[in-house]
């Protein structure tokens, strides 16, 4: 039960972090479904998996490194 509790409490302060960020290398924050998973929108090039598996001679290492730039904790 305690497990549960510090689960629902890890997924409210994601969304309620999520929600207020702006930026446009992140993903506006869409909800929350049944299943308490996080919704946000598609992008075009799909995730970042999809995207170096179909671009494979993009330099990954400017993808992890422009994502530190903006890590929050929250995305």
């Amino acid at each position: 039960m305690m497990l549960l509790t510090l689960g629902f409490k890890l997924l409210a302060k994601e969304v309620v972090g999520w929600k207020w960020l702006q930026h446009e290398n992140i993903l506006p924050f869409v909800g929350v479904t049944p299943e308490l998973a996080i919704v946000s929108d598609l992008m075009e090039h799909g995730n970042i998996m999809e995207f170096t598996n179909n671009h494979p001679r993009y330099n990954r290492f400017h993808l992890v490194s422009d994502s530190g730039t903006y890590n929050t904790g929250l995305v």
